[in-house]
């Protein structure tokens, strides 16, 4: 992708629901092998079993990590350090050195997702920059867990759409739950700025040529069937742009959208690559734009900051 430069190796963090420890283990990053089939059931019946299983329990807890950020240990930007520490890994110590995990996307998608309001926390320390998730407090996080019962509902069918993509033809109706977290931990250049970040890796092809290499690895989404123009262009002008934000600022070249019913069921499988979400979308949003304003941002961050302090950061819509 234009205006990004992947400037060292790929190195993996894993983080398994299968358990509660707090240092994450490596995994094998799952293969792919898509489903021959249609329509398939994209509801998990056994989903209330799991819930009061010690797997539903860990997968609980994983999600409050990852959604509410209500322990400051498990937020990003720590996960970062603690591979990086564990792995010696040395950033370089210029002014223009960040530290920044999720937030990189939402930063990017500023832009032409003005509606999309984000907050973050900004940290000066050594001459780099940390940008991690608030805190947020037990009333917030209250509140936003009794109004997302429609995110929860349609995070359950992606996680059926990845089990079904993980075994193909050979998946039951019965969801397994084998869920891992898989992250590449990797250092982008936009800019000036080197950027030490990390996005999820769904699974990967089998191949040799692609196994355990940054052109093998997939991402896994699903959306609305694209059955009028109306839904066809929010696909190209909303979802393209958030996929491409999460996949190409990682270097991340593929991605298979899973295309569902209301009902929730699979009716299809498309596979696109990074530069066709550019193009689907290249009348409602461009990449350099994109790129140009985090850019810009974290020269702003950088002039202005001082060491030592925390700052707030957020968007107004």
């Amino acid at each position: 992708s234009s205006g990004i430069n992947a400037e060292y190796g790929v190195n993996l963090e894993t983080w398994s629901i299968k358990s509660d420890q707090r240092i994450p283990e490596a995994c094998e990053i799952p293969i792919i092998c898509k489903p021959t089939k249609f329509p398939r059931n994209l509801h998990i019946d056994n989903w209330f079993d799991l819930e009061t299983s010690e797997l539903g329990a860990n997968f609980k807890v994983d999600q409050d990590r990852a959604t509410e950020s209500s322990d400051a240990e498990f937020s990003s930007v720590r996960g970062l350090l603690t591979w990086s520490n564990r792995e010696d890994f040395k950033l370089c110590c210029s002014i223009n050195a960040v530290i920044s995990g999720r937030a990189l996307t939402a930063i990017s998608l500023t832009p032409t997702f003005r509606k999309d309001v984000w907050e973050y926390a900004v940290y000066r320390y050594q001459h780099k920059l940390f940008i991690d998730q608030r805190v947020k407090k037990h009333n917030e996080a209250q509140f936003e867990s009794q109004s997302n019962d429609h995110e929860k509902t349609f995070g359950r069918w992606g996680k059926k759409f990845e089990d079904i993509m993980r075994h193909g033809d050979d998946q039951n109706d019965c969801y397994r739950g084998e869920d891992v977290d898989v992250r590449v931990n990797r250092v982008v250049t936009i800019g000036s700025h080197s950027i030490l970040t990390n996005s999820k890796v769904s699974c990967q092809y089998s191949n040799d040529n692609y196994k355990n290499k940054l052109n093998g690895y997939i991402e896994l989404k699903t959306h609305n069937e694209l059955q009028n123009w109306h839904q066809k262009k929010s696909f190209c002008q909303f979802k393209c742009q958030k996929v491409w934000a999460r996949s190409a600022l990682l270097g991340l070249q593929t991605v298979y959208f899973g295309l569902r019913s209301r009902d929730g069921q699979l009716r299809e499988v498309r596979r696109h690559t990074s530069d066709d979400l550019a193009e689907l979308g290249r009348n409602y949003w461009r990449p350099h734009q994109m790129l140009s304003f985090v850019d810009e941002l974290f020269d702003w961050l950088a002039e202005f900051t001082v060491e030592g302090l925390t700052y707030t950061m957020k968007s107004l819509n």
